[in-house]
């Protein structure tokens, strides 16, 4: 059996193993690790769009982590037209 992201949800994968950060901030503490091939709901982004809020457990991974990534390092995938402007 295949599993396959759920419609209505953006989710982003990362170009190369990515540390999911506490904060969006690449000096705060790493929450996880996000994967090539992994993926995560986005949940998010900062007002600038440079990090990107992200959900593993509603992923391809199951982790039970929130956190922030790097905009530059995800490709994003399915409904990603409205994703909202979040706080730290």
């Amino acid at each position: 059996m295949v599993w396959g992201p759920p419609p209505g949800i953006c989710f982003a994968t990362p170009i190369e193993n990515t540390n999911v950060y506490a904060q969006p901030d690449a000096g705060s503490i790493v929450a996880a690790l996000l994967h090539v091939g992994e993926f995560a709901a986005v949940l998010g982004n900062t007002p600038d769009e440079a990090w990107v809020k992200v959900d593993l457990a509603q992923g391809s991974t199951g982790a039970p982590a929130v956190g922030w990534v790097d905009q530059d390092v995800l490709f994003f995938n399915g409904a990603c037209g409205s994703v909202p402007t979040v706080s730290p």
